[in-house]
């Protein structure tokens, strides 16, 4: 017994000893995507994170030094402590997330990343990174999923059209994407953007299907521009097979999917110079005709007369001033307003300017000449209005001002003579006497205001009871009401929310544990055929991208609102 009580008491004592000891202070680093995957090569212009960790058993820990970040640009950093005590051992790890950004491909060496522990160096290994055009990580998996910006031409005048594309290709259809920021288009003036469009694509024999945005941009500046790469949001579904046993549950507490970021390429052109032209030119493209005309073509001196430029034709027309105008001596004019729209094909844009006359006389306006650049021809050309007639009078004559009363010629207004007790406060009246019929009413009318509250009160109560069984018996009366008002405001991304109201009624459910899964299970129970529940799949995705894109439509898609339709009848009947 007496032996046996010594050996426990030296397993104490030993426990007490290592109690104090700790973890050896260490240091290491990683090199990772936004998303946490691991650097096979980082992409020029999209940054990347480094990830640095501190481990020891004291609270304090050195601060660690990381050579070779001076090359790159620093977006920002976080850190945060835990402390994990096990078995007796603490150990208190510091880490650090920098995120950087290189404007540069090449090689660069990042590290070795240093701490000093009582005068003592520890440090982690070098490692080499390589900057190019394409993002690599070990996760292949991404490639499913990805960004492209894009013009159309690679080498264009300044001021000439080019179209800009964005597009966000994926070939998973439980991809979703929740936002993509709007391209800063900070060398060009830009026309419009428009989009969301969908569409598909195969690339290297794989489908994808994709979200387009386009843009008319005009260059306002002589070079290399470029379009720095574009970040966007999306939401994947994780792999079951990498989720273990409780994968289900994940799916069931909203766990099912991952929130992703990725970064487009980026998108470069070429702008050169219009050539050498005596005065210089601002307009670029193909324009058909210019006009002048005259809202009068007389008028008195110093009368202002509006003079009107039509131009008419396609280019970089929206961001033109007032050309100048050559008038004879004699007149004078200012620049007013400007007006752009469409003519089929082409844009109008009528530029305003007030015209006044000095002096009395007959003027010719000669023709006004419109110099534009046509970068397909690589020509100037010359465009020239008819001459104008405008007649000046004399000046307006003034009206003859009104000579100011004389006190002597001020008639004193007479006042009336008074008549007693026939009108003001001290005239007799008549009492009237409130009628019985009004003192009924008047007593009657809190009784029925009581009336109407206790009523109303007992319809909420009756629908809170039997909330469920009403939402379920109105389910396609509301769905077809909420349809008819988002086909009326252009609301094609409500589709998608009306259907899972729909089946959420039907299913008497709410509307978040109403999942595709759950909407295609019902559907196959109810009987629907697997050819129509493929058109099915086609539409619901077709909505959802309508829905979870970061920019509406402007224009109605009727094709969508015709087939959300024809499913509300067909689900009415299987539901």
């Amino acid at each position: 017994m007496d032996k046996k009580i010594g050996k426990a008491g030296w397993l104490v004592a030993a426990l007490c000893v290592f109690s104090f000891l700790g973890a050896e202070p260490s240091v290491t680093m990683r090199l990772t995507d936004p998303n946490g995957d691991k650097l096979q090569q980082a992409q020029v212009n999209i940054p990347f994170v480094i990830h640095i960790s501190v481990s020891d058993d004291k609270d304090h820990l050195p601060t660690p030094q990381i050579a070779g970040l001076e090359q790159f640009q620093v977006q920002g950093s976080q850190s945060g402590t835990s402390t994990i005590i096990q078995n007796g051992y603490k150990t208190v790890t510091k880490t650090y997330e920098i995120t950087v950004v290189s404007d540069q491909e090449g090689q660069y060496t990042v590290g070795p990343v240093t701490i000093t522990v009582d005068g003592k160096a520890i440090e982690t290994k070098q490692t080499s990174l390589t900057v190019g055009q394409e993002l690599k990580t070990d996760n292949q998996q991404e490639q499913q999923v990805f960004a492209v910006i894009s013009f159309d031409q690679e080498k264009v005048y300044v001021g000439q059209e080019v179209l800009f594309t964005l597009r966000f290709y994926y070939a998973n259809n439980g991809i979703r994407l929740s936002q993509i920021k709007e391209p800063a288009f900070k060398d060009f003036n830009l026309s419009k953007l428009e989009g969301p469009t969908t569409g598909m694509r195969t690339m290297d024999q794989q489908s994808y299907r994709y979200l387009e945005w386009t843009a008319k941009l005009f260059p306002e500046q002589i070079g290399t521009l470029q379009i720095d790469p574009i970040e966007a949001v999306y939401t994947a579904p994780r792999g079951r097979s990498h989720r273990g046993s409780f994968g289900l549950f994940d799916d069931f507490f909203g766990g099912g999917n991952n929130v992703k970021r990725l970064f487009s390429n980026t998108a470069t052109l070429t702008v050169e110079p219009l050539p050498e032209h005596t005065p210089p030119v601002k307009a670029v493209g193909n324009f058909s005709s210019v006009q002048a005309r005259l809202n009068n073509p007389t008028a008195s001196e110093g009368e202002a007369t509006v003079l009107t430029l039509d131009l008419v034709g396609r280019g970089n027309i929206e961001s033109l001033n007032h050309p100048p105008l050559t008038l004879p001596s004699g007149l004078t004019f200012y620049e007013s307003s400007s007006h752009l729209k469409k003519e089929g094909q082409d844009f109008k844009k009528s530029f305003e300017y007030i015209v006044q006359g000095l002096s009395p006389d007959e003027y010719t306006i000669e023709s006004q000449v419109v110099t534009f650049f046509n970068p397909h021809t690589g020509e100037y050309k010359d465009l020239k209005t008819e001459p104008l007639k405008l007649a000046i009078t004399g000046a307006i004559p003034t009206a003859k001002p009104v000579q100011a009363e004389t006190p002597k010629d001020r008639k004193e207004p007479v006042a009336p003579r008074l008549t007693i007790l026939e009108v003001g406060p001290w005239k007799a009246v008549r009492l009237r006497a409130l009628s019985l019929f009004i003192f009924l009413l008047l007593f009657c009318i809190p009784l029925l205001v009581w009336l109407g509250l206790f009523l109303k009160k007992r319809r909420a109560d009756y629908f809170i009871r039997n909330a469920p069984e009403v939402r379920y018996q109105n389910a396609f009366k509301n769905a077809r009401q909420a349809f008819d008002r988002a086909r009326k405001g252009n609301y094609d991304g409500q589709l998608y929310h009306i259907f899972i109201e729909l089946f959420g009624a039907r299913l008497k459910l709410p509307t978040t544990e109403v999942s595709e899964t759950l909407i295609e299970n019902t559907l196959t129970k109810a009987g629907l055929a697997a050819t129509e529940l493929v058109k099915w799949r086609l539409l619901f995705a077709h909505m959802a991208e309508q829905a979870f894109s970061s920019y509406g439509t402007t224009k109605r898609n009727d094709g969508l609102f015709n087939q959300a339709a024809h499913w509300l009848s067909e689900l009415e009947k299987l539901l």
